[in-house]
């Protein structure tokens, strides 16, 4: 009865606040969970019921608040404050979340694995998000404003690091003197650009569960054009001309999305210059500057005789990779008879889809790379052969029956025959 009493007096302070205009201060209430979740609901409802009311900083402050003192450590406990800037000035239907500095400085340590993208966006305890504020009129049920900030957050904490290693992927795969170029020059926009992209949505709708998904085919898009930018598109000038172009006007789209004051869309703005450079030949001097700094340290660490600067250097061009243990299927065998709780079973299933996404690229690179720029030491069959024996032992591990703690003997001593008392 007694919370029945608070929350109702919580929802009614809401309609209350938003009603004083003139109120400098902000909704800052200690909740419950479900309190939470229903005053947001409450204030939810009140903005369906009235569309025409138009949505304040004020009315923001208020979820954000609510959020950050109640939901978030149970959302994200990595974060500590969630804010919601509202911007006239942004396109209808457009959210941005608002990121550190994205900088040429950042991406020389990213594409030289000296920083993930998760490690990059929690080096601040906030999130922040900037959207336009006809997105609030989206939304068709009261429950809508909670479970889109939810997936909102939840997002930018952790599902994000995973989308962007799938977007990067291209990237990670280039060689030492195209990374040396994105570290170097503004040809840094090959990363920035896509890695914007994750945190701009057009089109946004509070009722769509799916809004922060995003879709398989816009990753393999840009992985493609990552990927043919990267092999200088063996293409005649007049198609090399009409990429630039296309970069242009992608530049300019995100430029309506974000704003003109955006830091990031000043990264961006040389992009498209040094994108030119780079397809017509202008950064010859750097690569081979890069080149000869590279087997330059290969030379002073590993030059024999009998090898040769010239077979050092073609050797360097080619990156070995790792074998695959000889005894995998076996140790998963065993691992997959011991184990105890649904954390082991968890573990282990991790553990071999792991590696079958290591053979399914080795397999990939056999029948497309061909040995150019990577050393694959395994054959296909034998890719092939233990490929199939994992996806075994994956059904295997999967299958096993996990007895609970409760059903197991405290003491299992096994006596030899006779003395089993």
């Amino acid at each position: 009865m007694t919370d029945t009493i608070v929350e109702e007096s919580h929802q009614t302070s809401i309609i209350e606040l938003q009603e004083k205009s003139d109120d400098k201060s902000e909704y800052n209430v200690d909740m419950s969970v479900s309190q939470a979740k229903r005053t947001l609901e409450t204030l939810s409802k009140s903005l369906i019921n009235d569309e025409n009311k138009k949505i304040s900083q004020y009315t923001a402050n208020i979820y954000a608040n609510i959020i950050t003192k109640n939901l978030l450590t149970s959302w994200a406990k990595s974060f500590k404050n969630f804010k919601i800037k509202l911007d006239e000035h942004t396109p209808s239907s457009t959210l941005e979340f608002v990121t550190p500095k994205i900088d040429q400085a950042f991406v020389a340590r990213f594409v030289n694995g000296r920083e993930t993208i998760n490690g990059f966006l929690h080096k601040s305890s906030t999130i922040t998000i900037k959207m336009s504020p006809d997105i609030f009129h989206t939304m068709k049920n009261p429950e809508d404003g909670f479970n889109f900030f939810k997936a909102a957050v939840q997002y930018y904490d952790s599902k994000i690091d995973k989308v962007s290693n799938k977007l990067m992927a291209e990237v990670m795969k280039l060689g030492h003197n195209m990374k040396h170029l994105i570290a170097n020059s503004k040809l840094s926009g090959l990363v920035i650009y896509p890695l914007k992209l994750l945190f701009v949505f057009s089109d946004i709708n509070m009722s769509d569960k799916d809004a922060f998904i995003i879709k398989e085919e816009n990753i393999q898009a840009v992985n493609k054009f990552i990927k043919n930018i990267s092999s200088r598109y063996a293409a005649p000038d007049k198609e090399k001309t009409q990429i630039i172009d296309d970069v242009r006007k992608m530049l300019k789209l995100l430029k309506e999305s974000c704003g003109p004051s955006s830091e990031v869309i000043t990264e961006l703005s040389y992009f498209p210059e040094a994108l030119e450079n780079f397809l017509f030949n202008g950064f010859d001097d750097l690569i081979q500057t890069a080149s000869n700094e590279f087997v330059k340290e290969l030379v002073e660490s590993n030059y024999t005789p009998q090898l040769g600067y010239r077979a050092l250097y073609e050797k360097a061009k080619i990156k070995k990779l790792k074998k695959l243990p000889s005894d995998l299927i076996a140790y998963v065998s065993i691992e997959a008879d011991s184990i105890r709780d649904n954390n082991d079973r968890m573990m282990l299933a991790s553990y071999v889809t792991g590696k079958l996404d290591i053979i399914d690229w080795y397999i990939q690179l056999l029948e497309t790379d061909k040995g150019q720029r990577y050393l694959v030491p395994h054959t296909k069959p034998q890719l092939e052969s233990m490929r199939t024996q994992l996806l075994a032992c994956y059904k295997k591990v999967l299958n096993i029956k996990v007895v609970p703690p409760h059903h197991r003997p405290i003491i299992n001593i096994r006596y030899p025959d006779g003395y089993q008392g």
